[in-house]
């Protein structure tokens, strides 16, 4: 159970910044209008395919390193907060790269892929940079930002934030 703490902690710059640029545009973008923001790729087409869509944010993206940095800041680990982020967006824009490709939607269906896609390239950009710590274990890592996805995505449903808890009847319900 130490493990499991200390893994939640160490990243926490990853599983929060995402969670808060996602909370942060449904409130004040989707819900209120009152933030303009502006798509990550500018509306930019590869082979009349949109690069990314309109979901992947300049502010989501600036929230995202924003709060990676505090929370590293907080930890005492400023630079690892910094890289964290940056590995969250890299994640994101990479997972909805591929979703663009693949012709599904924005907010489509991509699963395992939507609920750990940041999860994935903080491992790859962390252990690049040999930053993990000894107690460090990935499986253990992956697993907990699985469950805790599903678990922000129930609450997100019971909130009505989003209409089905359910990935593959999100899809259906996008088409």
């Amino acid at each position: 159970m130490a493990n499991l703490l200390e893994i939640i902690y160490f990243t926490a710059p990853a599983w929060f910044s995402n969670t808060l640029a996602a909370v942060f545009c449904y409130f004040f973008i989707k819900k209120g209008k009152i933030i303009p923001t502006w798509p990550v790729d500018f509306g930019l087409k590869i082979n009349g395919k949109r690069l990314f869509g309109d979901q992947k944010t300049v502010l989501g993206c600036f929230i995202t390193l924003i709060s990676a940095s505090l929370i590293g800041l907080i930890q005492n680990q400023l630079l690892i907060g910094v890289i964290m982020g940056f590995s969250v967006i890299i994640g994101t824009l990479l997972n909805s790269f591929v979703k663009r490709r693949c012709n599904i939607i924005d907010g489509g269906n991509f699963f395992p892929f939507d609920q750990i896609d940041y999860a994935l390239s903080t491992l790859l950009i962390l252990n690049i940079f040999q930053i993990t710590p000894v107690f460090f274990n990935s499986a253990i890592f992956l697993i907990f930002i699985f469950i805790y996805q599903l678990l922000i995505n129930f609450a997100a449903f019971k909130l009505r934030f989003i209409k089905s808890f359910l990935w593959w009847m999100r899809e259906q319900q996008n088409q």
